[in-house]
């Protein structure tokens, strides 16, 4: 049980870093088109 909750998480998290580098090299074709003021 606790090795398969332990995959679930580690799953989530692999999507979740994969997700942020396409968000990054989405904004970064994006900011040349559209610049955004970042906060």
């Amino acid at each position: 049980m606790i090795f398969i909750v332990g995959a679930k998480v580690v799953n989530i998290l692999f999507q979740s870093i994969f997700a942020l580098i396409r968000e990054r090299k989405k904004s970064r074709t994006h900011h040349l088109l559209s610049p955004r003021p970042f906060r």
